[in-house]
């Protein structure tokens, strides 16, 4: 080896460094993170006025996670807003949805 030129280091200390899969912290389950982008994007729908895409989207979420819908104060809420500013056409739905998961208006 010419001077001045270092050698690579070896594979083993190249790598070292990196955390393995036993190391890293638990996640939550990939349905739960699905569910959490529904219900965001079912307070974006509430938002912006489409009542019937975000009781869509909200039983969507539902689907996937239960837990996530019944156990969370904030989703209650947004159940109840949805109930609350719903149009004519979709506060039936809206009635029924909230009834199933427990929610009085």
């Amino acid at each position: 080896m010419p001077p001045g030129q270092q050698r690579a280091p070896s594979r083993r200390r190249r790598y070292r460094h990196r955390e393995r899969p036993q190391d890293r912290p638990e996640r939550p389950a990939i349905n739960e993170r699905k569910a959490t982008v529904l219900l965001d994007t079912s307070r974006a729908f509430l938002a912006w006025g489409k009542h019937d895409r975000a009781l869509y989207v909200l039983r969507a979420a539902g689907d996937i996670a239960p837990e996530e819908i019944t156990g969370r104060p904030a989703t209650l809420r947004l159940v109840r807003d949805i109930l609350a500013t719903a149009p004519i056409t979709v506060r039936r739905e809206a009635r029924e949805s909230a009834e199933a998961l427990g929610v009085s208006a």
